[in-house]
């Protein structure tokens, strides 16, 4: 793909998110940003399937917007896998990635509310932090209708693992720990793994 195709692609997506448009003008984006698509599309289509499942940071935005996606429909096939962001997703946008059929993954981020402080384990934060995951746990599972979930990803790069200090470094394991827990109690299927 040379820059000026990337670069079409990349004006095609940012006009779809810009609501000041008008319609013409947003039929216009749409249609760039469709002609982009399908020039992505092809190009997947001759590339084989890889030979053990890839897993990717979370898919959003436009990819997962259009039920029957060609272009994520070729990307789970040659990846074996379709990973979502969990917290900007839908119920609508979850079970688009199920209907590739392929193994489907959760990229999460968790405690990024908290900053780079010391997680108080019992503080009003922390604790919201957990009932967000709960929440949007359940609602994934709705969406998924028995689909199982394969792969949860949480991305941990909030604290500072070079921080030595013990206090600190017990504090955010126990932080990482409750939402694991959460994570094996919500998809129990799932390999969880942390990133950061």
């Amino acid at each position: 793909m040379n820059a000026d195709e990337i670069e079409s692609i990349r004006a095609g997506v940012g006009l779809l998110a810009d609501y000041s448009l008008s319609q013409s003008q947003a039929r216009a984006a749409e249609a760039k940003a469709r002609a982009a698509e399908d020039a992505i599309y092809l190009r997947l289509r001759k590339l084989s399937v890889l030979p053990k499942v890839h897993w990717s940071s979370g898919l959003y935005g436009p990819m997962m917007a259009r039920p029957g996606n060609p272009v994520l429909h070729e990307l789970a096939r040659i990846m074996g896998s379709v990973t979502v962001t969990m917290e900007a997703q839908s119920p609508s946008l979850i079970r688009n990635a199920v209907a590739t059929e392929a193994r489907l993954g959760l990229y999460c981020f968790p405690f990024r509310n908290l900053g780079k402080e010391q997680p108080d384990l019992q503080g009003e934060a922390f604790l919201s932090e957990i009932a967000r995951f709960r929440t949007q746990a359940q609602w994934v599972t709705e969406a998924l209708n028995g689909y199982p979930v394969s792969m949860v990803t949480f991305e941990a790069e909030n604290w500072d693992s070079r921080n030595t200090d013990p206090a600190f470094r017990a504090a955010a394991s126990a932080a990482m720990d409750a939402i694991h827990i959460e994570a094996i109690t919500a998809f129990p299927a799932a390999d969880i793994r942390w990133y950061g």
